[in-house]
């Protein structure tokens, strides 16, 4: 499976002038927490990401009263991945880096999507893959139905 069949598309953006009040009113918006930051409005090169943790420890917590760039809470040198990359190419990434989001990007570095590691089917593929790298039989015989195995994670709907 590529990335491209589970990463969320046109994902709202801030850029490194956007005050950081309007970064986390998009967050709470749209029931996010990550924007990825681009160059300049009208523009989808990626030059960062702004988290919700970013907001809380380097405003917040530091005691910034008023408002301020996201430039100054971004982080700026971030992994991505491609569209056309293998989905555990992403899991692995976001494991190494122990992050739960990932701006997926294309060649010239433009932004193109979002993975998250709450997205379903990024959920079912790690749970899938996980089985068939410790079997060495079909895990998953009612596959052809989507339905999972009863007792798993995803049928009990807490993975």
């Amino acid at each position: 499976m590529k990335i491209q069949d589970i990463m969320s598309t046109e994902p709202s953006t801030v850029t490194p002038d956007t005050p950081i009040t309007e970064a986390a009113r998009l967050m709470k918006d749209h029931n996010i927490g990550m924007l990825p930051v681009v160059e300049s409005e009208g523009s989808r090169r990626l030059v960062g990401v702004v988290t919700d943790r970013d907001i809380t420890i380097r405003h917040v917590a530091e005691g910034h009263l008023s408002d301020c760039p996201v430039r100054e809470a971004m982080t700026d040198n971030v992994s991505t991945c491609k569209a056309d990359e293998n989905v555990e190419r992403v899991m692995s990434l976001m494991a190494q880096e122990q992050v739960r989001r990932i701006p997926i990007v294309d060649e010239r570095g433009e932004l193109v999507g979002v993975v998250s590691q709450g997205t379903d089917t990024l959920d079912q593929t790690a749970y899938f893959l996980d089985l068939t790298l410790k079997s060495d039989k079909p895990v998953w015989p009612s596959a052809h139905s989507g339905t999972p195995p009863t007792g798993t994670p995803m049928a009990r709907g807490t993975f």
